[in-house]
């Protein structure tokens, strides 16, 4: 209506110019009617351009524009996107898609999907997405699927339908996949942290109750080889038995380490008596159809290193191993310990420091590592085992030891033909030393010991053992009675011994107690847990000594005479 009436309206102005300027009687009919209708399109085209045409081609820019940058969105989300149509035909897949599954646009176009997504094949996933789509308008899951390339990873998929219709019918499906494989390696790990870390509490109390069971045998034992007069044969056995007392402790302190993650130590290590500890050790979880040799060399060899980090690396390669062969007829793992020199050609790709190694070789016969797989092995994370099999982590943990030893790892390893760990470690120095302080017996002189400890074995054979050294001994069951006996005998006592997890009251807090009203008491504080686990700096600044049970009796000796004989150095000054 608006059109109109301004086409008559300009008409009418048209007939009146034409008029007021007399044309009708200097133009013929048909100029005339070609010079109204261009006049009146001239008149009508101005408004209608700026009223109708300029609007809608701003509208369509912007449409072109917002479909442009939705496009440029889908095609570089970080996400991947898969649109079929309602058969499941593939009409489109982003970048992100093809990155993450390795497919090319070839592959997937016009193709129905269940060729690449397996699974859509299935009649019970049919009708299981047919019914969440109905309840819910969305399908979701969390599975493993595979690359091009056979690799297995973890795809969080969401499938929403899509209605191009007035009839609300659905036209197009649209799946949006997330790959979710590092994430759910690190959910792993982070179990695998939690899980030891509950495996460190249970190892920690464990190794309290243990370490003072050593104690009091290594006690008994020493009271016993005391008593034995004349008889070698008993004496030797005795002794035996402490070695293997003190190597239970050994033991002990090694998971504690591993479960807490501990200080590393490292101190002169013999490596030919570690190795075979450490293999008999990990050949006890072998099962019987696997073949195991050991090949251990008689040179003498010395390493600066930390015996529970070279345990975990010889468990760790031989576990390996293990699961390298499960499969094998005849399986076989070998461990050869040998002394070499930088001439060695396995050598050659490092650059090695020094003029005497330790060749430490693993070996199997089992299913070997791929050639493409081979400088991926020591990454973290990486694993070629089954999910759930592997961590990912042993390898790299095994490399960061031998390099923070300054060692070298070589692997040679053939797809089908078995592989070979082969590291090198560079030889000290052994310390020949004279028979040190601490394997020296040091007798008292009638001087007063107060001995704390909860556990009645512990306390019962200390007793006996510092009465024998000499000594005149007390004995408190706890940090409290221990505190009331120093306050009633103080200018009795000259040494306190006390252990520091017990009931009513801790050691470290009795300690800084009994150091305020007697700061001149010498005070030892003794334990069956990791020392830094267990005491803070504000006793450990305050405290004479701290020893780690089970000790010696030479161990406990000494400690006592250089105690007592430092507060005397104090005293006269």
């Amino acid at each position: 209506m608006l059109l109109l009436t301004m086409i008559v309206c300009a008409e009418i102005g048209i007939m009146l110019l034409f008029s007021w300027l007399d044309i009708e009687n200097s133009l013929s009919p048909l100029a005339l009617a070609f010079t109204d209708a261009l006049l009146l399109s001239l008149i009508i085209a101005f408004p209608l351009y700026y009223w109708v045409v300029r609007p809608l081609k701003s509208t369509i820019i912007t449409s072109q524009e917002k479909l442009n940058m939705l496009a440029s969105a889908v095609e570089n989300a970080g996400e991947a996107i898969i649109i079929t149509n309602r058969k499941g035909v593939v009409e489109y897949v982003n970048q992100a898609f093809l990155d993450m599954s390795g497919y090319n646009n070839i592959d997937i176009i016009a193709k129905h999907v269940a060729s690449i997504e397996v699974f859509m094949a299935e009649k019970e996933w049919k009708q299981s997405f047919l019914q969440s789509i109905r309840r819910f308008g969305v399908w979701k899951a969390e599975q493993w699927e595979e690359r091009k390339n056979g690799e297995k990873y973890l795809a969080e998929i969401t499938v929403t339908p899509i209605h191009l219709t007035k009839a609300e019918k659905i036209t197009h499906f649209v799946t949006i996949k997330q790959d979710n494989t590092k994430r759910h390696d690190l959910e792993s790990q982070l179990r695998q942290a939690q899980k030891m870390e509950a495996v460190g509490t249970l190892v920690g109390g464990i190794a309290h109750d243990f370490n003072n069971m050593l104690s009091a045998l290594a006690g008994q034992l020493y009271l016993a080889k005391s008593r034995i007069k004349g008889n070698e044969e008993v004496y030797e056995r005795l002794s035996k038995m402490e070695v293997l007392t003190f190597r239970a402790a050994d033991m002990i302190s090694q998971l504690l380490t591993f479960a807490r993650k501990g200080v590393i130590n490292k101190t002169d290590l013999v490596l030919n008596s570690f190795i075979k500890e450490a293999a008999k050790l990990a050949q006890v979880g072998l099962p019987e159809n696997i073949r195991f040799n050991c090949n251990i060399t008689d040179e003498y060899m010395v390493v600066r290193a930390d015996a529970t980090q070279w345990q975990q690396v010889i468990m760790n390669l031989i576990n390996n191993a293990h699961d390298a062969v499960s499969d094998i007829h005849d399986a076989k793992i070998s461990l050869s310990l040998a002394l070499t020199s930088p001439q060695n050609p396995n050598l050659d790709q490092f650059n090695p420091s020094t003029d005497r190694y330790a060749e430490l070789c693993i070996s199997d016969n089992g299913c070997g590592i791929k050639k493409e797989n081979l400088d991926k092995i020591i990454e973290p994370f990486f694993t070629t085992k089954e999910a759930g099999k592997g961590t990912g982590l042993g390898l790299a943990m095994v490399h960061g030891v031998v390099e923070s030893h300054h060692g070298f790892m070589d692997i040679d390893s053939e797809e089908g033909n078995g592989t070979t760990f082969r590291i090198f470690l560079p030889l000290v120095e052994p310390q020949h030393n004279e028979t040190s302080e601490s394997e020296i017996i040091h007798k008292g002189h009638g001087e007063s010991i107060l001995l704390v400890d909860d556990d009645l074995m512990v306390r019962e054979a200390g007793r006996e053992v510092l009465e024998l050294l000499g000594y005149h001994v007390f004995v408190a069951e706890d940090g409290a009675k221990a505190i009331q006996i120093c306050q009633n005998c103080s200018n009795q006592i000259s040494l306190v011994i006390m252990d520091v997890v017990m009931p009513h009251m801790q050691g470290g807090e009795a300690a800084i107690h009994i150091k305020k009203s007697h700061p001149n008491l010498p005070v030892i504080l003794v334990t069956g847990y990791d020392k830094e686990n267990v005491m803070n700096n504000d006793v450990l600044s305050i405290v004479d000594a701290t020893m780690s049970k089970p000790y010696s009796t030479e161990r406990l000796s000494t400690l006592i005479k250089q105690t007592l004989a430092s507060v005397g150095d104090k005293d006269d000054e």
